[in-house]
């Protein structure tokens, strides 16, 4: 599992497919291609879709901390200061997410999430 150090403490990040889906869909994106096409045209500058940037990824810190059975005091504002804060970190976080996806793509024998690793 990747670790992230956020305010000088480490944190184990996991996304798994699980984290993803809960995210899509309480974001109105029902499939595993609305999630990627959103993944695709995410602008930078919108508040919108960087806060569900950061909300997915606390999501995944999150999750990594319930199975490390360790606690998680971060909240999404937490992860929206790094932008600015500590872009370096924010970075690692996307690099993180985008292994993940990766990973699951080449494990999957769904075509639909077969095509994520192509891209």
């Amino acid at each position: 599992m990747a670790t992230i150090t956020i305010n000088e403490v480490s944190y184990p990040v996991k996304f798994g497919l699980s984290t993803i889906k809960n995210f899509a869909l309480a974001n109105g994106m029902p499939t595993i291609d609305d999630f990627d096409k959103w993944l695709q045209n995410m602008n930078p500058k919108s508040f919108d879709d960087m806060t569900k940037m950061c909300t997915l990824f606390l999501m995944g810190i999150q999750r990594g901390c319930r199975e490390a059975q360790q606690e998680c005091k971060l909240t999404g504002d937490t992860i929206f200061d790094l932008v600015l804060e500590a872009p370096d970190t924010f970075s690692e976080l996307s690099d993180i997410l985008k292994l993940s996806m990766e990973q699951q793509a080449q494990a999957s024998p769904d075509p639909a999430l077969s095509k994520a690793k192509k891209k």
